[in-house]
């Protein structure tokens, strides 16, 4: 896909087709990141701890990636409290 590099105020703009936001799940609104490397740029969408293990749930029992999201984030929480 190719697409034009268009410059929005002190920014460079280039924008996602809808076929590719439709498949990668990119709303208005979301957060994306981009990576540069040496000769290509990547934007994949940021996904939160508990959207990435939500797809964990049919492998396990109900809830399990709730749990787990749970568990991670009140370790992260108990870390964050004793710095």
């Amino acid at each position: 896909m190719k697409r034009r590099v268009q410059r929005y105020g002190g920014s460079l703009v280039v924008t996602i087709p809808a076929e590719a936001a439709r498949r990668l799940d990119i709303h208005e609104g979301d957060e994306v990141v981009i990576e540069a490397g040496p000769d290509a740029i990547t934007v994949r969408p940021a996904r939160s701890l508990a959207e990435l293990v939500a797809g964990w749930a049919p492998l396990g029992r109900p809830g399990l990636a709730r749990s787990v999201a749970e568990a991670v984030r009140e370790e992260r929480d108990a870390r964050s409290a004793s710095r």
